[in-house]
């Protein structure tokens, strides 16, 4: 049907808005399983962007995205998709490229970008570029980096290793990473892990005690919901929005219940608690070693698609799963609140529980 309406296409206009729209459909799923008379007759239009020319494996596409992602008169967010798309389509000339990007480059978006690429790479050399770049990194994109290492046992080391010398604190590693780096480390390297996070299995008893702090601190003393709307884009923003603010990572919490206190209190201190259907957390290992966590987003026959912490969709062939697990641990982290005062955390949940966006102050 999609082939017959392309042929029948009056002109490239609409041809090219027909393919626009396939491409769009198909943003993150696989094309490689399309027909053959489909792949020809979107072959043989001339509207095609050079992403999809990439996913369709053109050489020349291959060749003008590696020149156009190294070179810095390509704007950052051109790179950005660019380096987004080789990885996707693992095109083994990219590397290169992509480990001058994390020796090199400043803007962290880029940075990050790559490194989430960079995960479906198994060659050695991706891990030993990001330690030494390591300790150099703003703490967005360190987080983004202990990740990429995590996804497979050879980085698992290294960024246990990173942990030893010094240059990663464990305050620093997202709790969906210590999860990972838990499937990969088995025996002596288990040990050195439990050293650094001794008590990430059996947090109950410290929950009990956040929520206990964080209900006496909601339950006396004024809040400021404007100080509460800068703690909100400092600490929920990434992953929430509210008001039309903020990432699409987690729940919107703009029709959330958020007038109810406790239960707000109780999902924040301990997300893990109640999770809200859409958004459990799955994990992906590979055949290749490769461990994937987040939401899954898209699926088909062919392939599923995983949001990680970091808002990226990862996209993976169910060929190349060796397992597909839901767990009962969000990808929120917990202790949000540990480093916040009994008055910022009053000023957070002010905000969070107004029904309208704030007026300019």
């Amino acid at each position: 049907m999609a082939a017959e309406l392309l042929e029948r296409a009056p002109d490239d206009e609409q041809r090219g808005a027909l393919v626009a729209a396939f491409e769009q459909a198909f943003q993150g799923r696989s094309i490689g399983t399309l027909p053959d008379r489909l792949l020809h007759a979107i072959r043989a239009t001339n509207k095609l962007s050079l992403a999809l020319r990439l996913r369709l494996g053109e050489p020349a596409a291959i060749d003008t995205a590696l020149q156009q992602v190294g070179s810095l008169k390509t704007p950052i967010d051109e790179r950005i998709r660019l380096v987004t798309w080789l990885g996707e389509s693992r095109v083994e000339g990219a590397l290169p490229a992509m480990l001058e990007i994390v020796r090199s480059e400043q803007a962290p978006e880029l940075l990050t970008a790559t490194l989430v690429a960079l995960q479906a790479f198994t060659d050695d050399r991706v891990s030993q570029a990001i330690s030494t770049r390591y300790a150099f990194w703003p703490a967005d994109v360190r987080a983004t980096a202990a990740r990429t290492l995590a996804t497979r046992r050879q980085g698992a080391v290294t960024l246990l290793g990173l942990l030893d010398q010094q240059v990663a604190t464990s305050r620093e590693i997202p709790d969906d990473v210590v999860a990972m780096l838990q499937l990969h480390l088995p025996g002596n390297d288990r040990t050195r892990l439990e050293n650094y996070w001794p008590d990430w299995q059996s947090q109950q008893t410290d929950d009990v005690a956040e929520l206990q702090r964080v209900s006496a601190a909601l339950a006396t003393g004024d809040a400021n919901p404007y100080n509460g709307h800068a703690l909100f884009v400092a600490n929920c923003a990434k992953c929430h929005q509210l008001f039309r603010e903020g990432g699409q990572v987690g729940p919107n919490l703009t029709p959330y219940m958020r007038t109810d206190t406790p239960r707000l209190a109780l999902q924040v201190v301990n997300p893990s608690k109640e999770i809200r259907e859409g958004f459990e957390t799955w994990t992906a290992i590979t055949a290749d070693g490769r461990i994937v966590s987040g939401f899954l987003t898209d699926q088909d026959p062919q392939r599923i698609v995983l949001r990680d912490v970091d808002g990226r969709d990862v996209s993976l062939l169910r060929s190349e799963l060796e397992s597909l697990e839901r767990s009962n641990r969000s990808l929120m982290p917990q202790g949000l609140l540990r480093t916040l005062s009994e008055q910022e955390i009053r000023d957070l949940f002010s905000y969070l529980r107004i029904s309208q966006p704030l007026n300019e102050n």
